[in-house]
């Protein structure tokens, strides 16, 4: 894996220029760039993570992260989550929505041991069938050579969405990943930043680490862990994504700062993995709230194991 490490001041790890607030008018075109050279699929497979761009997200998927469940483990958190069965045909993909699950990471990728099981709220449908959860889902797709399933035609597909939000008055900052640095336990993860309001430039970076270094919340001004941070970067406009290859790199977000210390701050992201089913997965479709996605089954969505 080549390590494109970003050249970082010794002291300190914040990116440059001023602190103004983070770009967050959904469907704005504002500073919209786009990152698809090398390809997506290409650039992953060399680095173990790429950083991408798709179309914003409209104002009223925007809008939809305010109507997300309340997580009951983190009260400055709204947190929708939903797993699907993907069953990949000689014509189609196709993904179904099951029944609601029990959330876990395994307890050798976190060091918050407690936090290891979650049962959350789940989506509605107008949610799901947005164009911008739609797009994502190609893209990811598009990126399943790389995925070393057990079984290469049906799998695991996890969707969850999170709006972040600080009120001036309890606190001075949000937390995306309490847990540090981590993996997801899957094999491809995608991280799309749907927008923010009253977020400070210079806070909500994302971390890529190699697999050397310890989990939790890393010490920024240790030099030897710092050996293991192979890139630093951020996602700044609405509609840019990370892509990871969980099983190969580690990552964490930054604190997200107020641009605005006496305003409250929001931020809404969407994170899509795919995955081997595993033994605590309930395989049982859901019946009541049906939802379900079909793909065309391009070459590119024929796995093999590397």
């Amino acid at each position: 894996m080549n390590r494109l490490i970003r050249t970082l001041a010794s002291s300190s790890h914040m990116l440059t220029g001023p602190t103004v607030a983070s770009t967050m008018a959904p469907g704005a075109h504002m500073g919209f760039r786009t990152f698809m050279t090398p390809p997506v699929l290409k650039e992953l497979k060399e680095n173990s993570f790429t950083k991408q761009c798709l179309k914003p997200v409209s104002e009223r998927q925007y809008d939809r992260y305010d109507n997300l469940p309340q997580d009951p483990y983190q009260k400055d958190r709204l947190h929708g989550f939903d797993l699907f069965h993907a069953v990949v045909g000689d014509e189609n993909v196709v993904l179904n929505r099951l029944d609601q699950q029990v959330f876990s990471i395994p307890s050798t990728n976190m060091e918050q041991k407690a936090i290891a099981e979650r049962r959350f709220g789940r989506f509605d449908e107008e949610f799901l069938r947005d164009e911008h959860v739609k797009s994502a889902l190609n893209e990811i797709f598009q990126c399943l050579p790389l995925a070393n399933f057990k079984n290469q035609k049906s799998f695991a597909v996890g969707i969850h969405a999170f709006k972040l939000h600080m009120d001036p008055a309890t606190a001075n900052f949000a937390d995306a990943t309490v847990e540090g640095v981590h993996r997801d336990g899957a094999e491809i993860i995608m991280i799309n930043f749907a927008g923010s309001k009253n977020v400070a430039n210079n806070s909500a970076q994302t971390y890529i680490w190699t697999l050397d270094q310890p989990k939790g919340q890393p010490d920024m001004q240790n030099l030897e862990q710092l050996k293991n941070l192979i890139v630093e970067d951020r996602l700044n406009n609405s509609g840019e994504y990370f892509m990871v290859l969980d099983q190969q790199v580690q990552h964490h977000i930054g604190k997200i700062l107020p641009h605005d210390a006496s305003l409250p701050l929001e931020r809404k992201v969407m994170v899509i993995y795919v995955r081997d089913f595993k033994a605590a997965d309930r395989l049982t479709l859901d019946t009541q709230t049906p939802v379900n996605y079909i793909l065309p089954a391009q070459k590119n969505f024929v796995c093999s194991r590397l």
